[in-house]
């Protein structure tokens, strides 16, 4: 028989618990509470949000059902231990869960685009679901492609609450400019951190998996131009990160904010500088392996930095 938990793990669920916690924070600590000072309504007003949360997390976890289903031959290879669509789960039985996913996705969408008035959301809906099956079965494997759509994928999971929201950002701007500013740094520092620590964490991943892709014909950075050059890539990546936090904290919306700038230095910076560490280390598959969990927790401690901004 088999155990709801391994349904569980074919989603990701700690993927899934930053993509609740990022788009949680965002909206309920940032973005709200400045809305809410300047009078302005926002479109999720009768506590629609955490049903938007919920379609964002069912449409992740769908990616990554899909995701196991079609690369079946390469989690054969890369992932034997961790091997679950095809082998501890039934396919059809994974397929089944996919379909469930989908179809309770675009229920509660149906039920969102109904109360806010806003049926694109609709089509976003399936525009997203679609994306993350093409990408699955043919964008990932190509060049670069698949690594910067998951990191747009990434970064979009913050950006997608201002493309709702942009009336009342319009509205916001005209009343208050500095709080419209404020709005705009924080979410577009924190899409930039999401998209390059995506992107990051791609191409160290891309290095651990390169037996079972190349067994699968994917063109992926390791494959095309080597270990040595995805390092560098990735090095190059990790610096651009390291510069972008310390002109982050030097930003006037961060003048007041001490503890912020204590964590940035104390915790958030080094712990990058040990991921550097690690992958100047890193030789074998299991160092990669490591270090892409490293990148995992980083980008955690990273997103912890909202904390700072959360307004009560």
């Amino acid at each position: 028989m088999v155990a709801l938990s391994d349904y569980l793990k074919l989603t990701r669920p700690l993927n899934l618990l930053i993509v609740a916690l990022l788009q949680g924070m965002m909206y309920y600590g940032v973005l709200l509470p400045v809305l809410e000072e300047n009078g302005i309504y926002s479109v999720f007003k009768g506590g629609l949000f955490p049903v938007f949360i919920l379609v964002t997390v069912i449409i992740a976890a769908s990616g990554n059902v899909i995701n196991d289903i079609i690369d079946i031959g390469i989690d054969k290879i890369n992932k034997p231990s961790k091997w679950i669509a095809g082998n501890t789960i039934p396919l059809r039985s994974v397929g089944y869960f996919y379909i469930t996913l989908i179809i309770t996705g675009w229920i509660l969408s149906i039920y969102i685009a109904f109360k806010i008035d806003k049926f694109y959301y609709l089509f976003l809906y399936a525009l997203s679901v679609i994306f993350l099956f093409f990408y699955s079965k043919k964008l990932k494997k190509v060049l670069l492609l698949g690594n910067l759509l998951v990191s747009i994928f990434t970064a979009g999971v913050i950006g997608i609450i201002l493309v709702f929201e942009y009336n009342s950002g319009i509205v916001l701007k005209g009343l208050s400019d500095e709080s419209y500013k404020y709005i705009k740094s924080v979410f577009y520092g924190f899409m930039f951190f999401s998209f390059m620590t995506s992107m990051y964490r791609e191409i160290v991943k891309d290095i651990e998996d390169m037996y079972g892709d190349n067994k699968e014909g994917a063109k992926t950075i390791p494959l095309v131009f080597g270990v040595k050059a995805s390092k560098i890539i990735s090095l190059v990546i990790a610096v651009i990160i390291l510069i972008a936090l310390v002109l982050w904290t030097k930003m006037d919306i961060n003048t007041d904010r001490d503890y912020f700038i204590l964590y940035t230095y104390i915790i958030v910076i080094p712990f990058l500088l040990f991921t550097v560490f690690m992958l100047l280390k890193a030789k074998a598959k299991n160092d990669f392996g490591k270090l892409s969990w490293l990148i995992k927790i980083f980008m955690l401690l990273g997103i912890l930095l909202l904390v700072f901004y959360l307004k009560t």
